[in-house]
This record gives structure tokens, sequence and C-alpha cells, in this order.
């Protein structure tokens, strides 16, 4: 199992070990300075979830190549 998690490049990539911060580290100045970092990183890149982030940062990304290989669809269950 993977979470898909927010980079400090504004990319979104998925992991699959991560954890929580202990209390110790919530209240850490060093922690607290990254936590800070990390924001101010990306409201300077893709702005606040009221304001549109820039479409020169916006990257789409296809999930296959080409037309020739369209993803599969799902069978529809049978009823019962």
């Amino acid at each position: 199992m993977s979470q898909w998690m927010l980079n400090n490049n504004g990319k979104v990539v998925p992991y699959q070990t991560h954890r929580r911060l202990v209390k110790a580290e919530l209240s850490n100045p060093v922690e607290t300075e990254k936590r800070d970092s990390f924001d101010k990183l990306i409201k300077e890149l893709l702005r606040t979830s009221i304001e549109q982030p820039p479409s020169e940062t916006l990257e789409i990304t296809p999930y296959y190549e080409d037309d020739k290989n369209p993803p599969h669809e799902m069978p529809e269950a049978d009823s019962f």
C-alpha cells in the first residue's frame, strides 16, 4: 500500500513507508523550521487553495503514452 505525498518541489509521488512525527518532534525547532520552509516553498510554487497556481507549474502526466493502448476498463460485476 502507498500514499501520494507532495514533495517540496511540487511533485506528487507515491510513498510506501512514512510515519507521523512524535510529540517531541512536533515541538522541535528544527522540525518546525522544516515544516515552515516546506509551506513557504509550496505557497510560492503552487499558491494557496484559493489562488490558482501559475499555468507553467502545472504538469499533466498521461496515464498511458499513446492512443494505441488505452487503459483497460473494469467489467461490471455480476448481479445476483
